[in-house]
This record gives structure tokens, C-alpha cells and sequence, in this order.
């Protein structure tokens, strides 16, 4: 599966790349244009965040008593598109769980990584407004549950095309 995604990636970049060839690039002594955001999550004790992954798989079957819930969580998107292709863009969407915290049993304040969900792809600006990508995802679960299955099944993983309509309405 993850080498078919990497031949569709680099498939998209390809034929993108050729197609931006033919759009003027801005005038920069830069190479690549870097941008995103980045957020940290305090959630309060009885108000933790379920991550949606489940229990261990053991030979008798899923231990559902294993649910994670964080109290901390540090996200990011970031974008980086090269200058002289202003169509192009790749992307990385790193979100990292911290805590350990069971609903009604133990409430603590441990920092402890308890997964990474990583989110990347790449893409082209169709309009000034409409963006078409590639992406894919996968989570990393560590600790004593790393057996354990997210919402989307083991190892958390698909992929997609996307298309995007971006709106902003402020006056700059």
C-alpha cells in the first residue's frame, strides 16, 4: 500500500511540475516559500480528549479496556512551495498525543507520548481559491498499547484525493 501511495505522489509532483513549468514564478531570491501553524491543547481533567483508539488485540480478541484519552496535544501544519513552482506545494500535518488518563478511574497530569499521527501529501493551487491533493495517513501508537487498533483499523492508514476551497474575507 505505502508504495503505491509513493508512486501516486510522485506521479502528482510530476505531472504538476510540468504543468507549472509554464506559469511564471514570483520573483524571489528564495527557493521555497515555508508557511503553516502550530497548536498545543491543554484538556482539563473529566474533559480529556478520546482519541478514538481501542483496546489490545490478544488472542481472545480486542481488550476494550485499554481506550486512550490525552491531556496534552501538539499539532502542526506546515506547507512548504517552491518559488519558481507557485502551483506546487507539499505539506506535513504532524499531531502528537500526551497523557494518560482513564475516564472515571485515574486522572493525572503525565506528559507521556502516547501517539503520533502523521499526515502528509502533496498538491497544486488549481485557482487562487481551490486547491487539488494528494494525501495520506498513518498513526504510530507507543507505550503498552501500541497493539492497539484507531477508528480507521490497525495502523490507522489511508490515503485520499482531496479538493479544497479556501475562503478569507478579510480586508489586507
Amino acid at each position: 500500500m505505502s508504495n503505491t501511495v509513493s508512486r501516486l505522489l510522485a506521479g502528482l509532483l510530476l505531472v504538476v511540475g510540468a504543468l507549472s513549468a509554464f506559469v511564471p514564478g514570483q520573483t524571489s531570491k528564495r527557493w521555497f516559500d515555508f508557511y503553516g501553524h502550530m497548536d498545543m491543547s491543554v484538556h482539563p481533567p473529566h474533559n480529556e480528549m478520546d482519541m478514538n483508539i481501542r483496546g489490545f488485540v490478544t488472542d481472545e480478541g480486542l481488550d476494550w479496556m485499554g481506550d486512550y484519552y490525552l491531556r496534552y496535544s501538539l499539532e502542526a501544519e506546515v506547507y512548504l512551495e517552491p518559488t519558481g513552482f507557485n502551483r506546487v506545494f507539499v505539506f506535513a500535518k504532524p499531531f502528537l498525543a500526551m497523557g494518560e488518563n482513564r475516564p472515571q478511574q485515574e486522572y493525572t497530569a503525565s506528559a507521556a507520548v502516547r501517539a503520533l499521527r502523521l499526515q502528509w501529501g502533496a498538491g497544486v493551487h488549481l485557482t487562487d481559491y481551490l486547491d487539488l491533493f494528494l494525501q495520506t495517513h498513518k498513526w504510530y501508537i507507543f507505550g503498552d498499547g501500541q497493539d492497539a487498533w484507531t477508528a480507521e483499523g490497525p495502523g490507522g492508514q489511508w490515503t485520499a484525493f482531496t479538493l479544497r476551497c479556501r475562503f478569507d474575507t478579510r480586508q489586507r
